[in-house]
């Protein structure tokens, strides 16, 4: 019986991660300590690789939103686009001033 309400717990830990929480917040929204969802990521390989694609589902979600910004004519998302995909780097001059580099 504890094994099941424990798959319960994680199934909604990682649903909760794909929604865009961080694991503290995941953990505490199902009720268990931020050390526990850890615990379980350390001793359970497939509950790992769920982790992974479900952080992975999260930062899908976020570059579409961002992507969707930028289309939007956001100059900061297009910036912050590019530099997720390193096609933007930035640097600055002693004066202060910065040079964008392609």
């Amino acid at each position: 019986m504890a094994h099941v309400a424990q798959e319960a717990k994680q199934a909604q830990f990682l649903l909760s991660l794909k929604e865009g929480h961080s694991a503290g917040y995941a953990a505490k929204k199902v009720g268990i300590g931020r050390r526990t969802a850890y615990n379980w990521r350390k001793a359970d390989p497939e509950f790992a690789d769920a982790w992974d694609e479900a952080k992975d589902c999260q930062g899908d979600a976020y570059e579409d939103f961002l992507y969707d910004l930028a289309k939007g004519g956001n100059v900061t998302a297009v910036i912050v686009g590019l530099k997720m995909h390193k096609r933007f780097v930035e640097t600055h001059r002693l004066d202060g001033r910065m040079i964008l580099e392609q």
